[in-house]
């Protein structure tokens, strides 16, 4: 399992990458409502107001906490490491894109994007370390071009159970998507009974990618704002993951 985290057919291409930030994780859960809109919220021109985003982070090797986790906001200099759960948390700008960087040393960074409201939160994500990821690679069949990255795509309902159903493609160029069926890698873009909820692209070309879903009982929208953003970057030898609420 690479990670977890699916955007909006019916929006114009947006970046959730206002602040210099980004959108997204596997799961996630917000305590609160009051979606806000990219660009939105924080204090009248001055500086943004922050919200605190935990980071709950997921070894797919273990299915447990992924202790020892270096995470940081890319608005808060503080780096904080994840506890026994798996769980640390950081400073976010509301209304506004967010990426929040995770490293490990047994792992290639991941980069978690979304755009948080005013609410603090909480979002689930996977961090595969590298053997599982070449081992996913080679069951597939995939040769991992380090000269490119991995995007990975969450959708979700907002119960947490993956919206089945629900397909997501890409813009830019990459090798073809799989999902996780009962545990096991697979061709595919869709989300069908016994998937895990997200969709995996493998060896996507580096900048910024507008990803484009379908969902047969509504729509998706980027965790937890809910609001139309649809762009997130790829970055060369690393992962990135967006999630989306599908309702």
């Amino acid at each position: 399992m690479l990670a977890a985290i699916v955007a909006c057919s019916d929006a114009e291409p947006e970046s959730p990458d206002d602040d210099a930030d980004g959108a997204g994780g596997m799961g996630a859960t917000s305590p609160g409502g009051g979606a806000s809109g990219v660009g939105g919220g924080g204090g009248g021109g001055g500086v943004p107001a922050q919200v605190a985003a935990t980071l709950r982070i997921i070894d797919p090797s273990s299915g447990e906490g992924f202790a020892g986790v270096s995470v940081q906001s890319r608005v808060d200099p503080a780096v904080e490491v994840t506890d026994d759960a798996g769980r640390a948390t950081v400073s976010v700008n509301v209304g506004r894109g967010y990426r929040v960087q995770l490293d490990a040393n047994d792992a290639r960074r991941h980069n978690v994007f979304g755009v948080a409201t005013a609410d603090p939160f909480e979002q689930i994500t996977f961090m595969s370390p590298d053997a599982v990821t070449t081992a996913v690679f080679g069951a597939l069949g995939l040769t991992d071009d380090g000269g490119r990255g991995i995007l990975v795509v969450g959708l979700d309902l907002p119960s947490l159970a993956p919206a089945l159903g629900a397909t997501a493609s890409i813009d830019a160029a990459a090798d073809a998507p799989f999902i996780f069926v009962n545990g096991m890698p697979a061709a595919g873009s869709e989300l069908v009974p016994g998937a895990q909820g997200f969709v995996t692209f493998p060896n996507v070309a580096p900048g910024m990618v507008t990803i484009t879903t379908t969902f047969p009982d509504g729509a998706c929208r980027v965790f937890p704002a809910e609001t139309q953003a649809n762009q997130v970057e790829v970055i060369a030898g690393e992962v990135s993951v967006m999630a989306f609420t599908c309702r």
